[in-house]
């Protein structure tokens, strides 16, 4: 009952839950950066903001970030900055009207998924 494992062999942010897939998740209404141990940023805010990306020294290759616009709000846009490095090569890329993305390190660049 309640059987717990924490997987550590492919990502530190894995954990096992009597079978399920558990991804980490935080929820941002402000610019933030993310940072490796991230999987899903869920934007909810009614204002611009930026979410960036960590450096690529800082990820495992294959390493996936998905980002989404929760609120939906006409005119808001929010910005997915590669920080430094190109996604798919553009320096960032912008979500609106609920869109998300999942990118992947590649070792050099991010690719959208």
């Amino acid at each position: 009952e309640g059987n717990i494992q924490a997987q550590t062999d492919l990502y530190e942010n894995f954990v096992s839950l009597g079978g399920k897939l558990v991804l980490s998740s935080r929820t941002v209404n402000a610019n933030a950066n993310i940072v490796s141990s991230d999987y899903y940023i869920g934007c909810n805010t009614n204002s611009p903001i930026t979410v960036n990306l960590p450096s690529l020294a800082s990820c495992e290759m294959g390493q996936c970030f998905a980002i989404k616009d929760e609120v939906g709000d006409p005119g808001v846009v929010i910005t997915v900055s590669g920080n430094g490095d190109n996604i798919d090569g553009n320096p960032n890329f912008q979500l609106s009207n609920r869109e998300s993305i999942t990118v992947m390190s590649r070792g050099s660049f991010w690719v959208i998924k």
